[in-house]
């Protein structure tokens, strides 16, 4: 005999799928944000490999943001010269990518680690040794989130110039108050920003560490620096 189910019956059903889905969705949501957390930091240890790699192969300096028209920006030689994969400078957690300078999801400390090997420009770059004399390369950040340079986020999230590809620590933490900043720091991941260190490792840094406590993680010098945009100059005594 087959059974027609009454309205009641089938209303009772949808209830119960609606419930179990609304339960579910949470579960969901932190399982694929752990996935695209853990994605971004298999990304920045890449880029820890290839700056290592780098400065291996050139006398000790370490990466800057523009080394030439010839050679591009830091990304370009992880690209062409280390193997990394163009997918690697694409957060999983971000919608919006292109592998341009403002397209990165990702961008190099360039207040610490210099923008170009040009002398005229005040943010020069330095070798290992240097910046090692600092003593704290384990809290140094080297690579970090940044939001790319898009129509859904200019002058939003982030000012329309600027590069995704550079990040400076002066700059307010995206998406907080930072709609007037090129170079910001994005924490994309529940508030929190994926950060690789000078000396490798991966460290997840909140809104709080990367504004109140900033000078721990940046530059190491910023009250005794007297240029007026936080560039390291000279060797480190």
């Amino acid at each position: 005999m087959r059974h027609n189910f009454t309205l009641f019956e089938l209303l009772l059903i949808v209830g119960v799928i609606a419930i179990a889905a609304a339960m579910m969705h949470p579960m969901l949501s932190a399982a694929r944000a752990a996935a695209e957390e853990a994605g971004c930091r298999s990304n920045l240890s890449l880029f820890s490999k290839a700056s290592t790699s780098y400065s291996n192969d050139n006398d000790n300096w370490a990466i800057t943001g523009y080394l030439g028209a010839k050679t591009g920006n830091w990304f370009h030689v992880f690209e062409r010269s280390y193997g990394v994969s163009k997918d690697a400078f694409h957060c999983p957690a971000d919608a919006n990518y292109s592998f341009t300078s403002k397209g990165l999801n990702y961008g190099l400390n360039v207040l610490t680690f210099g923008e170009t090997f040009n002398n005229n420009q005040k943010k020069v770059p330095h070798k290992v040794d240097e910046i090692s004399k600092f003593g704290r390369n384990d809290k140094l950040i080297m690579f970090i989130d940044t939001p790319p340079v898009c129509a859904g986020y200019n002058g939003k999230i982030r000012h329309g110039g600027g590069q995704g590809a550079y990040y400076e620590s002066t700059s307010p933490v995206a998406p907080y108050n930072s709609a007037s900043a090129y170079y910001p720091a994005y924490v994309r991941h529940s508030d929190n920003a994926e950060a690789m260190m000078f000396d490798g490792h991966v460290e997840t840094l909140s809104v709080r560490q990367l504004t109140d406590e900033r000078d721990q993680y940046t530059n190491p010098r910023v009250e005794q620096w007297r240029d007026g945009n936080l560039a390291l100059r000279g060797n480190v005594k």
